[in-house]
C-alpha cells in the first residue's frame, strides 16, 4: 500500500523533528528527558516495519520509554483534535519541496531506488506509475483530514509489536572478551603447529588467487570514456563583492563582507554563511556545540515580537527547506562553521530573514540551555561508544598538537 506508506513518512516527519514534534516534546525538550534522540521509520519489505527507536536513555528510565509512550503519545495522538493540521500542511509542502530539490540534485539516486523498490515489492505498472508520481501522492495528503492521521496511530501502532531495549554492561563487555579469547586459545591447541601452517598456506593462496583475477586490457577499453562532449553540462556563472571582481548584481553589491553568488538553471536558493573560528580563544569554543542546538530550539525575535520556541520551529518549517550549521566546510576545514538554509527560488527572501533571526533573534533562556545540555551529554556518552567517531577524534589528537584550532573542534 504505497499511498499509506507515503502517509507514515509524512506522519514521521511530523512526529520527530524539529523542537515543536510530539515526540520530541514528550521523550527529549524536557528539564528530566527520557532520551536525547528518537528515530521513527517504515521500512519497506513484502510485510513493511515501522521502526521506533530511542538513543541516550538514562538507565533509570530503560523501562518507562514504553510505557510513556503508549499511555502518552500514542493515546492523545489517536484524537483528531490533537493534531496541528497548521504545521502538519506545513511538513507535507516541505517534503514536496524536498522531493522536487532531490531529483535536481541527485536525480540517478532517486530513481534508481524506486525502480529497484519497484522491482523488488511492485506488483504492476500501477504501482510503478504511484511509486514515480510521488508529488501526486504527497498532493493528495495535504487534502487529508485529521482524523485519518489519527486513525494510523491507532490502526498501525497497537499491541503488535516487539520491544527491544538494550542496557550497556561492562561486565558483559569483559566476560565476552574472556569468552572470546578462550576460544581462539582453544582453536591454536586443536589446530596445532602444523594446521595454524596449512591454514596460513590456505589463506595466502586464496589472496593470490583473488589479487591474480584481473580484468583483461580489452575489458577495461570498453569502460574507458573517450567522448566527454557527449556529457550534458549546464552552466554555473560566478559573481562577487569583492573589487578584483567588481560585479554590478545589486543582490550582494552592498553586503558588507565577502560575498559569492553561483547562478545556475535551479528552482531552488541554498545560503552558505561561512566564518573563521580563528579568533575564537579554546576556553569560548567549547560552547560552539551547545550555541547550535540552541540555533534551533530556542525562543526568538521574529519581527517585533519574540515568540516561544514551538511557534518560530513552527514557522521556520513553513519558510524553509531545510537548515543546519556544523563544524567544517562540507566536513572539512573543521577552523571554519558553515550555517545552511535552502528555499525555493520564488522564497529567496526568506534566507535573510531567517539568518538574521538564528544569528541575532534568538533569545537564551535558563530552561533552554538547561535541556539542550543535557541532550549534548548524553549525546557525548553515545559517541564514546561509536567506533568512528572514536577513530576520528583520535587521528584528530595524532594529527594535530594540543590546543590547535583543527584539533579543539573535532573533539568537542
Amino acid at each position: 500500500d504505497l499511498y499509506t506508506i507515503a502517509a507514515f513518512e509524512v506522519l514521521f516527519d511530523y512526529m520527530q523533528n524539529t523542537a515543536v514534534a510530539p515526540l520530541q516534546k514528550d521523550f527529549i525538550q524536557l528539564a528530566n528527558p527520557f532520551a536525547s534522540s528518537v528515530c521513527f521509520s517504515i521500512s519497506e519489505q513484502s510485510t513493511s516495519e515501522i521502526i521506533l527507536s530511542f538513543s541516550g536513555v538514562p538507565i533509570d528510565k530503560l523501562f518507562g520509554i514504553k510505557e510513556r509512550l503508549f499511555e502518552k503519545t500514542i493515546v492523545e495522538h489517536s484524537n483528531p483534535k490533537k493534531f496541528d493540521m497548521e504545521r502538519l500542511g506545513f511538513v507535507i509542502n516541505q517534503s514536496i519541496l524536498k522531493a522536487y530539490a532531490k531529483m535536481e540534485t541527485a536525480g540517478h539516486d532517486k530513481i534508481f531506488e524506486m525502480m529497484i523498490e519497484h522491482q523488488i515489492y511492485g506488483t504492476d505498472e500501477g504501482q510503478l506509475a504511484e511509486r514515480l508520481h510521488e508529488i501526486n501522492t504527497l498532493r493528495k495528503l495535504q487534502n487529508e483530514k485529521a482524523s485519518f492521521w489519527s486513525n494510523l496511530i491507532s490502526s498501525y501502532l497497537n499491541d503488535r509489536y516487539v520491544c527491544v531495549i538494550g542496557k550497556p554492561s561492562r561486565e558483559k563487555v569483559n566476560e565476552y572478551a574472556r569468552a572470546e579469547e578462550k576460544r581462539l586459545e582453544k582453536q591454536r591447541e586443536d589446530l596445532g603447529e602444523s594446521g595454524l601452517s596449512e591454514c596460513e598456506e590456505r589463506l595466502q593462496k586464496a589472496i593470490e588467487r583473488n589479487t591474480a583475477l584481473k580484468p583483461p586490457p580489452e575489458i577495461l577499453a570498453d569502460l574507458i570514456v573517450n567522448e566527454l562532449e557527449k556529457f550534458n553540462t549546464f552552466e554555473i556563472a560566478t559573481k562577487c563583492n569583492m573589487k578584483r571582481h567588481l560585479t554590478s548584481v545589486p543582490l550582494i553589491e552592498k553586503i558588507p563582507f565577502t560575498t559569492f553568488l553561483h547562478r545556475a538553471p535551479t528552482k531552488f536558493v541554498e545560503l552558505s554563511i561561512i566564518w573563521d573560528t580563528e579568533k575564537i580563544p579554546l576556553s569560548k569554543r567549547i560552547w560552539l556545540m551547545l550555541w547550535f542546538e540552541l540555533m534551533f530550539e530556542s525562543p526568538a525575535k521574529v519581527g517585533d515580537e519574540v515568540l516561544p520556541y514551538e511557534e518560530v520551529a513552527k514557522l521556520f518549517t513553513r519558510d524553509l527547506i531545510s537548515q543546519s550549521v556544523e563544524v567544517g566546510v562540507s566536513c572539512y576545514y573543521s577552523r571554519y562553521i558553515t550555517l545552511k538554509m535552502k528555499v525555493s527560488s520564488e522564497n529567496y527572501k526568506m534566507l535573510q530573514k531567517w539568518a538574521a533571526i538564528f544569528l541575532d533573534g534568538v533569545v537564551f533562556e535558563g530552561s533552554r540551555v538547561a535541556v539542550s545540555a543535557k541532550k549534548l551529554a548524553s549525546q557525548a556518552a553515545e559517541a564514546k561508544r561509536e567506533g568512528s567517531t572514536v577513530c576520528a577524534t583520535l587521528l584528530a589528537c595524532t594529527v594535530y598538537k594540543p590546543g590547535e584550532k583543527e584539533s579543539s573542534v573535532v573533539t568537542l
